[in-house]
C-alpha cells in the first residue's frame, strides 16, 4: 500500500509538472488513469477511469478499462455488475471485446446461470467463441451429454480445440469415484477400513487403534467388575464416540475423495479456458 501511495504521488507530480494548469482535463486525466493501470494500481485506476467517463466522452475503450481494472483488482463481482450497468443491462450493446471480458469474469467466478443466459443473447459473441465457452461450461459442470453435443458443434466449426474437448469428455466419464455408502459400511464392520478404501491410510490406522484400544479397555473393565465397572462404562462411551466418529469420517472421506477428483478435472478446464478464450 505504501509503495502504491508513493507511486501515485510520483505520478501526480510528473503529470502536474508538465501540465499543471490542465491536469484535470479529459486527456490528462486519461493519461493518469492509464499510468495507474500500467503501474498495477487497479483500484485507483478504476476510480480515475470513472472520472474520465464522467467528463462527458464515453468511448467503449474507457468502459472496458473500468471493468478490466475492477477485475484485475480481484473485484470480479463488482466488475460484472458494473459491466451490466455501463450498457443499461442491454447485452446486445456490448462490443465484442467487452463481451469476451464479461464472459471470462463470469466463467472465473463460476456463475454459470448468468453465463448460460448471456450466451443465449443475440450478437454477444462470435459463433466459435460461443461454442468454445458452452463446451467448456458443460465440461466444468460434468455434463457429459451436453459436452458431447457441443463438441460435435466444435468439430463442424473446425475448431482446433475439438480434440481437447473430446479427450476431456472421455477422461471425465472415466473418473473413478469412491462410494460413500461402501466406505460407511466397511467402517461399521471394521473401524478404519472405510478410510483405507478412500486412500486415507493414516486416519484409517488411527481410527482402528483408537476404537480398538478403548473397546478393549471397556471389555477388561466389564470382565473384571461386570456392569458396575466405572472403567468399563467410561471407556465404552469413549469407544462408542470414536466408533461413531469413524463411521461419519469414512463417509466424509469418500465425499472429499470425489471432490478432489472433480476439482482436479475442473482445474484443467479452467486453465484451458483462461489460456485459449
Amino acid at each position: 500500500m505504501l509503495r502504491h501511495f508513493f507511486c501515485t504521488i510520483l505520478g501526480l507530480l510528473v503529470f502536474g509538472s508538465i501540465h499543471a494548469q490542465d491536469l484535470y482535463d479529459y486527456q490528462h486525466s486519461l493519461e493518469f488513469a492509464n499510468y495507474l493501470f500500467t503501474s498495477k494500481q487497479y483500484q485507483l485506476a478504476s476510480q480515475e477511469y470513472e472520472r474520465v467517463l464522467f467528463l462527458g466522452k464515453q468511448p467503449d475503450s474507457i468502459k472496458l478499462q473500468i471493468v478490466r481494472s475492477l477485475s484485475l483488482d480481484n473485484q470480479k463481482i463488482q466488475a460484472i455488475q458494473r459491466a451490466r450497468s455501463l450498457y443499461d443491462y442491454d447485452f446486445t450493446q456490448f462490443p465484442k471485446n467487452f463481451s469476451k471480458h464479461y464472459t471470462k469474469d463470469l466463467f472465473e467466478i463460476q456463475d454459470f446461470i448468468q453465463l448460460n443466459y448471456f450466451l443465449q443473447q443475440p450478437n454477444t459473441l462470435a459463433r466459435r467463441e460461443q461454442v468454445f465457452c458452452s463446451t467448456s461450461m458443460f465440461l466444468h459442470n460434468l455434463n457429459w451429454k451436453g459436452a458431447s453435443l457441443s463438441t460435435e458443434l466444435a468439430r463442424k466449426e473446425n475448431m482446433k480445440e475439438t480434440d481437447f474437448f473430446e479427450k476431456m469428455t472421455l477422461e471425465g466419464q472415466r473418473l473413478e469415484y469412491k462410494s460413500p455408502l461402501l466406505a460407511t459400511t466397511l467402517s461399521i464392520i471394521v473401524p478404519g477400513t472405510g478410510k483405507f478404501y478412500t486412500g486415507d491410510w493414516q486416519d484409517g490406522i488411527f481410527s482402528l487403534i483408537l476404537v480398538g484400544t478403548t473397546a478393549f479397555q471397556a471389555y477388561r473393565g466389564f470382565k473384571q467388575k461386570g456392569v458396575e465397572s466405572i472403567r468399563g462404562w467410561v471407556f465404552g462411551a469413549i469407544s462408542l464416540g470414536f466408533y461413531t466418529g469413524n463411521i461419519w469420517g469414512s463417509f466424509r472421506s469418500a465425499k472429499k475423495y470425489n471432490k478432489r477428483k472433480n476439482d482436479a478435472f475442473r482445474a484443467k478446464i479452467q486453465n484451458h479456458f483462461k489460456k485459449n478464450f
